[in-house]
C-alpha cells in the first residue's frame, strides 16, 4: 500500500483491509466531550448537530438484531437554500468522520484498488483488486447501496519517477455517485461543490452493514485489551490478549465535564463483560476501565488549508502483525476530530478576477427551515457577503477595491 500504487493518499486515513483483517473497538462504551475551541465556535447548536449524529449511533441495536431491510439505500439529500449559501452541513461531516474512527474506510475509494504496480518494457502490469465487500454474503462487490459501479484506468508517463496511473470510478443515473454516509468525506476531497447543501440522512444499508460485521459475535479475533482496563471486584487476574468476539454494540457517553477534564485524573470508569474464547470454550470476566480522556473529542482549531482535520491509524493495534498481515487489529483513542473555524475565508489565487467565498460550516436539513451558518451573519440565499474586484493593469499596479 504505497503511494505509488495510489494509497495514502492525503484524503486517506488509512488503507482498505481484506476480509478478516478490519480494526474495531474492543470495548462496548466510549466516551465523547467538546473542548472550549468547538463550543467558543459552534456554541450549543454546534454541540447539538453532533450529539445528533452521535444519538444515531447510539439508537443502532446490537449487530446480532440488525436487520438491512430497516434501512434505506437512499442516505444523501439536498438542501437549495444552503447549497446557494455555499453551507456544508456539521453534522453530516461529524456522520462521516465517525465512521471512519469506528473502522469503516470509504467504500467508493477502495471499490476498486490497485494492486501491485510492474512495469515492462513490454508490458504495464496492474492488477485490479476489489475492496468492497456485500453487507450480507461478505464477498467481493462492484455495488454499493445497489448501485453498481465500473472504473476506468490511465496509466501515464512522468519522468523522472515513472509510471503512474489512476482510476475512475463511474456510477450512471445518480447525481451523488458516492453513494455511502462513510464515502462521504471522499467527495469533499473529489468535488468538494457537490457537498454544499448537501445532508446525509443517516447511515445506509452499507454502512450499517459494515458496523454489524465488525462488530457482531460470530466475528472472532485475537485481540488485546485498551490501555486502562483492569479485572473488577472478586476479578484480580485478568486474562488480556485472548481470541474475542464482537462486542455487538458500541455506545457512545458523554463526559459531562465539557472542557475541564484534570490531567492525570479519570474522567470516567466504565464497568462491562469482557468475553473471550480458550479452548473453545466461551468465557467471560468483568472488567473496569478507567478513562484518563474522552476517546472522542471534537475541536474547532485553524488547519487551513483542510476544512477539517483527524487522528490517524498510526496508535491502532495491529494484531495480526506477528503473521505479517494488516490486520486483524483494534482502534485505540484517543481520537481528536477537528473542525476548522472558517469564517468568510476567500482563495487568493490572484489569476481570477471574480472570487468565490470559500464554503463554510451551517446546520440543515431537508425541510423549509432557513439553514444556520457559523462564523459569518446570516444572510439571505444569492447574495454574497463581499465580493473582491481588482482594477484594470493590476499584474503591473496591484490595486484593488473592495464590493460590499
Amino acid at each position: 500500500m504505497t503511494e505509488f500504487n495510489s494509497y495514502r493518499r492525503s484524503e486517506d486515513i488509512g488503507g482498505p483491509m481484506a476480509m478478516g483483517e478490519g480494526y474495531r473497538w474492543n470495548v462496548p462504551i466510549v466516551t465523547y466531550d467538546f473542548d472550549s475551541s468547538f463550543i467558543d465556535y459552534f456554541g450549543t447548536n454546534g454541540v447539538a448537530a453532533v450529539e445528533e449524529v452521535i444519538q444515531i449511533l447510539n439508537d443502532l441495536p446490537p449487530a446480532s438484531q440488525i436487520v438491512l431491510t430497516n434501512y434505506s439505500k437512499t442516505y444523501i439529500k439536498g438542501n437549495n437554500t444552503a447549497q446557494l449559501l455555499g453551507l456544508l452541513d456539521l453534522k453530516s461531516h461529524a456522520l462521516a468522520l465517525l465512521l471512519e474512527q469506528m473502522g469503516l474506510a470509504s467504500p467508493s475509494r477502495w471499490i476498486f484498488s490497485p494492486g501491485k504496480f510492474i512495469f515492462d518494457p513490454q508490458k504495464i502490469d496492474w492488477p485490479v483488486l476489489m475492496r468492497n465487500y456485500d453487507p450480507i454474503f461478505l464477498s467481493p462487490t462492484n455495488s454499493i447501496n445497489g448501485q453498481e459501479y465500473v472504473y476506468q484506468s490511465r496509466v501515464f508517463y512522468a519522468p523522472p519517477a515513472g509510471y503512474f496511473g489512476g482510476f475512475l470510478i463511474l456510477a450512471a443515473n445518480t447525481a451523488y455517485p458516492l453513494r455511502t454516509s462513510a464515502s462521504f468525506l471522499l467527495q469533499q476531497v473529489l468535488h468538494p461543490p457537490m457537498l454544499e447543501g448537501t445532508v446525509l440522512l443517516g447511515l445506509g444499508q452499507d454502512d450499517v452493514g459494515g458496523l454489524r460485521y465488525l462488530l457482531g459475535t460470530n466475528n472472532i479475533q485475537w485481540e488485546t485489551l485498551l490501555p486502562g482496563i483492569h479485572g473488577f471486584g472478586t476479578n484480580s487476574e485478568l486474562a488480556n490478549g485472548a481470541l474475542r468476539p464482537g462486542v455487538e454494540k458500541i455506545s457512545f457517553q458523554r463526559i459531562g465535564r465539557n472542557y475541564g477534564w484534570a490531567e492525570g485524573q479519570p474522567v470516567a470508569t466504565n464497568v462491562f463483560v469482557d468475553r473471550f474464547w480458550t479452548n473453545g470454550v466461551l468465557h467471560q470476566q468483568v472488567v473496569e476501565r478507567y478513562v484518563m480522556r474522552p476517546d472522542f473529542l471534537f475541536t474547532a482549531t485553524n488547519c487551513s488549508p483542510n476544512l477539517y482535520a483527524r487522528s490517524g491509524t498510526g496508535h491502532w493495534v495491529n494484531n495480526g502483525a506477528v503473521e505479517g498481515r494488516d490486520g486483524p487489529g483494534v482502534i485505540q483513542p484517543p481520537v481528536t476530530i477537528n473542525f476548522n473555524p472558517v469564517s468568510s475565508h476567500f482563495a487568493t489565487d490572484l489569476r481570477v478576477t471574480d472570487l468565490i467565498p470559500q464554503s463554510i460550516w451551517g446546520y440543515f436539513g431537508i425541510s423549509t427551515n432557513h439553514p444556520i451558518s457559523y462564523g459569518r451573519p446570516a444572510v439571505s440565499a444569492g447574495n454574497s457577503i463581499f465580493a473582491l474586484y481588482f482594477l484594470p493593469n493590476w499584474s503591473v499596479s496591484p490595486a484593488f477595491s473592495w464590493k460590499l
